[in-house]
């Protein structure tokens, strides 16, 4: 299981200023539209067999802040593919000179962005753990999967076909909508209550009876209609629509960013 914190993410965003911590690169882990462009990388590998794997670590160590760093993804990649040339030592010193220059204050913006990056990366780190796949001629009736195992002992996702979640583009700006809901009505009023980030998620399924992911590609513009809606309820958005600024891109604006 995932021991990564919120906590953990908002202090790496606050030590490298929402950049690559690779030397002279600057690019975002976060943009400002909410797209992920980063990632939380492991000095000492997640896994075994993974990049620096250090056996002695124990799991609170493996994920945390000590051994974490963020960097874009392409420096990501470089850094794990090249193992002998950045080695546990260099990237300790990757880290170190961020925290030599770098005052430990997280700005609101940083803050949001932060909360997006930890919801991207425990999806993905869900999505690794739960293998559920629908076999062929199983069929579903009321509303029940007959479900394989793949691997033993654990299992992971497959998409079912013609659903939002099958769909990597709809299923990406859907997940923006709700990432930009969250980042918005989470800086309104609350009258001292902790704002939950889950509650988007419930009102889906009641709106619409069912997991967002699981609703079929046919409902995908109501779905985008009805996020919008809420984003355009918040008092963040009325902020925005005094200042003429922007409180969501839109579907064709998103395939251009990911393009």
């Amino acid at each position: 299981m995932c021991a990564v914190t919120l906590k953990t993410v908002k202090r790496l965003f606050a030590l490298s200023k929402n950049r690559c911590a690779y030397p002279k690169c600057y690019n975002a882990i976060v943009d400002n539209d909410g797209i992920v462009l980063g990632d939380i990388c492991h000095i000492k590998a997640a896994k075994r067999k993974g990049p620096r794997y250090d056996e002695n670590q124990t799991p609170e160590e493996r994920d945390g802040y000590e051994n974490l760093v963020l960097m874009c993804k392409e420096h990501h990649k470089q850094i794990d593919a090249n193992v002998q040339t950045y080695t546990i030592e260099v990237l300790l010193q990757y880290k170190q000179l961020l925290e030599d220059k770098t005052i430990l204050e997280i700005t609101p913006d940083e803050a949001s962005k932060s909360l997006i990056l930890f919801n991207s990366y425990i999806s993905k780190i869900e999505a690794q753990e739960v293998n559920i796949v629908l076999t062929p001629g199983s069929g579903i009736q009321n509303n029940t999967f007959n479900i394989k195992n793949t691997k033993k002992g654990k299992a992971g996702t497959v998409p079912i076909p013609g659903t939002i979640s099958n769909n990597n583009e709809m299923r990406g700006y859907v997940q923006y909508l709700i990432d930009r809901f969250n980042e918005m009505a989470s800086k309104g009023e609350r009258k001292g209550r902790v704002f939950s980030y889950a509650i988007i998620y419930t009102n889906i399924k009641k709106e619409f009876g069912s997991k967002w992911d699981y609703l079929s590609e046919s409902k995908f513009d109501d779905l985008v209609s009805y996020l919008q809606r809420r984003i355009s309820r918040t008092e963040e958005a009325r902020k925005l629509r005094q200042k003429s600024g922007d409180m969501f891109h839109s579907f064709e604006e998103h395939l251009k960013k990911m393009r």
